[in-house]
């Protein structure tokens, strides 16, 4: 016999799944692939924020130009002085607008993920850049209870009534545009990223120093 024939044949060997090594390749692989994408995703994420923005933007431009058709080209009253006001005032910008829109969250950024009583801050808002105003309790003369947003308008372009000879007891009305008609009015801000539901942007104000500062 011829030794040849003792000769075992061996099978070739087939592996049950991963070494330890090429698993940690594969875990490798992915956390690289993961570190180049997330940057992008957070960029196209960015992205559609704005673009929602923009789209609220539209449509608070289109409730501001239709209240202002509806008074002759006048814009709302506005926050006035000490004056007692019935609650609600309507005469703010979010109340006078109620005709026009339904969902609150239009006057939430969709870049501003809490308002102020989700932070423990209260109605009038908190620290940071996305932040806003709100939840109102409805004891404040001048906002409707569950009232919130990060968009406030700009003071200057309110119409207060002629009794009216000061705003913040400080300001003449005089510099108050109160019409959308006016001359350059597509050059006039009429709606703000603010902590508060308005301001009164003047040229002396300077940005803030830290984020987080009003």
């Amino acid at each position: 016999m011829c030794c040849s024939c003792n000769t075992l044949i061996m099978s070739p060997r087939h592996k049950d799944g991963f070494t330890l090594v090429e698993l940690l390749v594969v875990i490798a692989i992915i956390a690289l692939l993961m570190s180049i994408l997330m940057p992008a995703l957070s960029r196209v994420r960015k992205q559609a924020k704005g673009v929602m923005c923009q789209a609220n933007l539209k449509q608070w431009g289109t409730c501001f130009s239709m209240y202002a058709d509806a008074w002759d080209g006048s814009f709302m009253k506005g926050w006035t002085s000490k004056i007692v006001t019935p609650v609600p005032n309507k005469d703010l910008w979010m109340e006078a607008l109620r005709p026009y829109y339904q969902d609150r969250n239009l006057c939430l950024c969709p870049a501003t993920p809490k308002v102020g009583t989700d932070i423990g801050k209260g109605m009038y808002g908190g620290g940071g850049t996305f932040v806003g105003w709100g939840v109102s309790d409805g004891s404040y003369v001048y906002m409707v209870a569950g009232d919130y947003g990060s968009y406030g308008n700009n003071g200057f372009t309110n119409n207060p009534p002629p009794e009216i000879k000061f705003i913040h007891d400080d300001m003449p009305v005089e510099n108050q545009w109160r019409r959308a008609d006016v001359k350059g009015a597509g050059n006039i801000p009429l709606l703000l990223d603010c902590q508060w539901t308005g301001g009164w942007p003047l040229d002396v104000d300077s940005p803030p120093e830290y984020d987080g500062l009003p």
